[in-house]
Parts: structure tokens; C-alpha cells; sequence
């Protein structure tokens, strides 16, 4: 008969026996190389001549603003399976309570401003929020961990460090219950327009949608479901994933008890999330050289027993902050909306559908994938899109919002990520000593634009440093990244004792079982839960060409879960 004798942890503990904690949520994000605080405990970097650096509203606008590359031929569902990955392994403790940094009582008396507050002041000169009458953009620092004896500030990882579904499960088991229905190993569902979502939450009431048509938003294992509406329709994906899978595991055996269903479902999706991660998107990323030097190619024909207990897979403070913040540059200003006719019904500015749910709730999951798998996005580069660079979150009574460039910058710096020419020493790459030293790492105009607005090279913070490179080999990304990325991505793998490859552990997969986890695919997992989708490519990453060309979901390999049913 055929059981789990042991389940992952909702939390993460235990995943390691040695270590409990490790990887576990709620516990510190760790270091590839000290933190730079001015004051070597909290304090924000200063220049090296011990000035402010750069006001980062002003780097945005001077740094970001201007598209060098065209496209690439890497699709946008690329960067909503990105963002799953993110939250599955990264969500940075903040502090909730909404602290107004930027109230007018603060100019009169700055003394009173909360010493949390790291709020983004706008120059006065400012083109597009000067005119608006805007001064300041709100942020507070991330929720600092200290030691017991004080010591340095460091920041906390609110979910689990592994690639372990917990986006869709959650990473405390609170949240995981809420989500369950405790019925043949399903989540829970509500249906819109006849076909399953998943549910809303009663707490958060209509905070989605906008006024003119209040939505109830999402609830997921993540709390950023919400955020926009790719990513809400990539949770639906995995979301039916798992039920899909449950009902077919109650289908072959019918004597296992909801738990069982529930936790073998959630193992072989967890499975099919890792696979994919490391077999299709991460090789786009970084790709073939990376990833075999950093041993993240999955090989379809043998275990991998590569688990080494002393590797601790938390995830690397520069790796959230920073280097897997990558995809800000890929952000496109529209969404189009793709019939089943191929032809662009709409298209969507990206701002319009900041926590809106309206495309799904209106029946567009199937048009906003077909968009998503055909539509080119922007090259890695010093270039952000004005839609997430000026409206981020934009409410709808107005006509702004936020700078995620801005954040990005000032978030590393609340972090304590030393500079730019600091992380080419540690990844062991030539070193930048001079402004001259810069332009044989990068285009010559992104390295003057990079001179004009920092005093000196080792000022530079390390997102516009490493997003200004030439991309490596194969890669989309230059050559700093891809050692932070690639380097924590090898971590994830060797550090989780339950990764999907592993034999003859607890509840290991048998080999029949892990040839058919090898068989997933992006696009098997849209064409088995999407609405009506009926055609599409095999590599979604990718956009359609003579080499990776439409064909029918029939002929897309499936998981035979037919290997799952218990004999006795």
C-alpha cells in the first residue's frame, strides 16, 4: 500500500533534522557577504566620501527612463510564473500598521516622524509628480530581527525559504486550514460564471475591482494574490492544479482519508512546480552555462542525490532585495487580450488591473493567458516601465502612484546591500575600480548615465549596477545576478531534504512516479486548467515560432497519475 510516512511542513520546520529552523518561515533572511550600514549596525549606506547617496526618486527618473533594447522573445507569462516563484520562497516582514511617512505634520516637526520611516522624497524639479503636487512617497523600513544582545539589523523572511508551493499553501498552517475544504483533499472554491476560483476571503470584504464595480478579492497562500491580475490568474492555474490532482488521486483510491489526498496532491504539486522552475524557466534566465555550472540541470533519466544536510537553503538577503527583482525591467505598459482566433480583442494598461479582478470575474482567464504566452516583453536593462515607475498601485481618484524603481533602490538600502562593485568582487568577476573599469561591464551610455549621478563607482547601488551589465552567456541577465540568482537557486535544491529528485528518503517518489512528475510542462498545466484553452506551444516561456509551434493540448505529454494508485 502506498502512503507518505512522513509530510513537509506547512512552516518549513524540520526540514532539515540537524537544523530545524532552517529554511522555516519567520526566520531571518541570511548573508552572502556582511551588511554595509553607515553605522555598522542600521543606518543606511552613505557615499564614500560619507555623504547621502543619490535620492533614489531621482535615480529612477535619470537611470530607468529610457528603453535602449527592443523586445525579446521571451513571453509574459515569464514573468507571472517569476512572481509565483517569488512569493513562494520571499515575503519580507513589514510592518503592517500603515505608518503615513509622509503627513504634513512631519515637514513642521520632523523630530516626530517615526524613526521606521524611510520615505522617498520627491524633488522639487520633478516632470511627472512635481505638476501633481507630490512630495513624498510613503515607506517604511522592513521589520528588523536583532539578536539577543542587539547587534545589526537584519530583515525577516515571513515564508518558507524552499520551493514548496507555499504561495498556494500557505507557510503557517493557519492560513493552509483557512483554504481547505477538508473534503477528498480539496481547497476550497467558489464559482464565477460556472468554473472554480478560488475563494474570497470574509474578512477583507470589497477591497478589489473599482468603484464602479467592488470585488471581493482572492484569498491565496500568499497575501499578494491580489497585486495584479496575471498573477491572480496564474494562482487559479495552481490552485485548480491541486484540486484536479486531488480528485484523481480520490478517483484511484478511494479509501484514502482527505489528509492523505490532500498532502499527496500538494507533494506531486510541489513536484511539478520545482520541475518546472528548473527545467523550463530557469534555464531561460540564466541559461545553459549557468546552469550547469551551478548544477541546477534536472537529468530525466537518474535520482539526483544531491542533498547536503550542512547547506543551509535560507534565502540570501541580496537574492530578495535585490537580484530576483530582475523581472521590474521586463514590465510591459499593456496586456493584450488574445481570442481564441488569435486576434487581440483588448488590450489593458497595466496599472488598470492593480488588485482588479474584473478580467476574471467577467470570463477573460483564457484571453489574458493567451496574451500573456504570445506577448514579448522588455529586455533586462536600465529601463522600468512608467506603469509600474510613476503608477504603481494607483488608486482610481487618482492619476499616480508609486515608484517601484524608487523602492527597489531605497529597499537595498534599508537592507544594508553594500555597493554595486562590491558584489562583482564576491561573485569573483573583474573588478570595477574606475569609471573606465565600468564600460568594459556594460553599454557605454549606461555607464555615463551611471557617472553623471553617482560621485563615485562604489557608490552605486547594486540593482541599477547589475541591471545596467551585459547579459551573460545564454542569459537574460548580466553576470552579477546570475551569481547571486544561480547561486541561491543551487542552495534551494541541495539544502531541501524533501526535493521532488531525492530516492530512498521518507516518502521519496518511486522511479515510475518521478518519469511522470519529468513529463510536466507550463503549458500542460494551462491546458488542463484553463477555461477552454485547446491550443498552444509547449515551451509558454517562450513566444510561438517555427521552433516552438502551436499545436493541440492532446499532444502535450500529461502526469499519468494512474502511477499514484495504491494497491493492497
Amino acid at each position: 500500500m502506498f502512503f507518505r510516512l512522513q509530510i513537509q511542513k506547512i512552516d518549513g520546520t524540520c526540514n532539515n533534522q540537524i537544523h530545524p529552523t532552517w529554511g522555516k518561515s519567520g526566520t531571518p533572511f541570511v548573508r552572502m557577504v556582511a551588511p554595509d550600514y553607515s553605522d555598522g549596525v542600521s543606518s543606511i549606506r552613505t557615499s564614500a566620501k560619507g555623504e547621502p547617496l543619490p535620492n533614489p526618486r531621482f535615480l529612477s527618473q535619470k537611470l530607468y527612463s529610457k528603453k535602449i533594447k527592443p523586445d525579446i522573445d521571451v513571453s509574459l507569462l515569464f514573468i507571472s510564473f517569476g512572481l509565483i516563484v517569488d512569493h513562494d520562497m520571499i515575503e519580507t516582514g513589514v510592518n503592517t500598521d500603515g505608518i503615513p511617512c509622509c503627513a504634513e505634520k512631519f515637514d513642521k516637526y520632523p523630530e516626530t516622524r517615526p524613526k521606521e520611516c524611510m520615505q522617498i522624497d520627491v524633488p522639487e524639479d520633478d516632470s511627472f509628480y512635481g505638476p501633481r503636487k507630490v512630495q513624498c512617497l510613503n515607506l517604511v523600513r522592513s521589520l528588523p530581527v536583532h539578536g539577543e544582545c542587539g547587534g545589526r539589523r537584519e530583515q525577516l523572511n515571513k515564508a518558507t525559504s524552499f520551493l514548496d508551493g507555499s504561495t498556494i499553501y500557505g507557510s503557517e498552517v493557519q492560513r493552509t486550514n483557512s483554504l481547505r475544504s477538508f473534503n477528498k483533499g480539496q481547497l476550497r472554491t467558489q464559482s464565477i460564471n460556472n468554473t472554480p476560483f478560488m475563494i474570497t476571503s470574509d474578512g477583507m470584504g470589497v477591497n478589489c475591482g473599482t468603484p464602479s464595480e467592488p470585488l471581493k478579492c482572492f484569498q491565496a497562500g500568499d497575501s499578494r494574490v491580489n497585486m495584479l491580475v496575471e498573477l491572480m490568474a496564474m494562482h487559479t492555474l495552481w490552485y485548480r492544479e491541486h484540486n484536479r490532482i486531488a480528485e484523481e488521486l480520490s478517483k484511484l483510491n478511494p479509501q484514502w482519508s482527505d489528509q492523505t489526498l490532500f498532502q499527496e496532491a500538494r507533494r506531486i504539486l510541489i513536484a511539478e512546480l520545482q520541475h518546472i522552475t528548473y527545467n523550463e524557466f530557469l534555464p531561460v534566465l540564466l541559461g545553459e552555462d549557468a546552469m550547469e555550472y551551478f548544477q541546477l540541470k534536472i537529468a530525466n533519466d537518474e535520482f539526483y542525490d544531491g542533498y547536503d544536510e550542512t547547506i543551509n537553503p535560507s534565502i540570501f538577503n541580496a537574492f530578495g532585495a535585490a537580484a530576483f527583482r530582475f523581472g521590474h525591467s521586463l514590465v510591459k505598459d499593456m496586456l493584450d487580450l488574445i481570442g481564441p482566433d488569435n486576434k487581440t480583442e483588448e488590450s489593458v494598461a497595466l496599472h488598470e488591473t492593480y488588485f482588479n479582478p474584473q478580467l476574471l470575474y467577467h470570463n477573460r482567464l483564457d484571453s489574458l493567458l493567451r496574451g500573456a504566452t504570445t506577448q514579448k516583453i522588455n529586455s533586462v536593462d536600465s529601463f522600468i516601465s512608467n506603469e509600474v515607475r510613476q503608477h504603481l498601485f494607483q488608486p482610481s481618484d487618482k492619476d499616480f502612484g508609486h515608484d517601484l524603481a524608487a523602492i527597489g533602490i531605497q529597499r537595498g538600502r534599508d537592507h544594508g546591500l553594500p555597493s554595486y562593485t562590491k558584489w562583482r568582487s564576491v561573485c569573483g568577476l573583474s573588478e570595477v575600480k574606475s569609471w573606465e573599469d565600468l564600460q568594459a561591464v556594460m553599454n557605454v551610455e549606461r555607464a555615463n548615465k551611471l557617472k553623471e549621478v553617482y560621485q563615485s563607482v562604489d557608490d552605486i547601488d547594486l540593482i541599477p549596477g547589475a541591471l545596467a551589465e551585459h547579459p551573460a552567456e545564454g542569459s537574460l541577465l548580466g553576470p552579477t545576478y546570475v551569481c547571486i540568482i544561480g547561486k541561491q537557486f543551487k542552495k534551494t535544491r541541495k539544502g531541501d531534504r524533501f526535493w521532488f529528485e531525492m530516492p530512498n528518503s521518507v516518502g521519496a517518489f518511486t522511479k515510475d512516479q518521478l518519469n511522470e512528475i519529468y513529463k510536466s510542462q507550463m503549458s500542460r498545466i494551462i491546458c488542463d486548467n484553463s477555461d477552454n484553452i485547446t491550443k498552444l506551444h509547449k515551451n509558454v516561456f517562450i513566444v510561438p515560432s517555427a521552433k516552438n509551434p502551436v499545436s493541440d493540448c492532446e499532444d502535450i505529454p500529461k502526469v499519468d497519475l494512474s502511477k499514484w494508485k495504491a494497491y493492497f
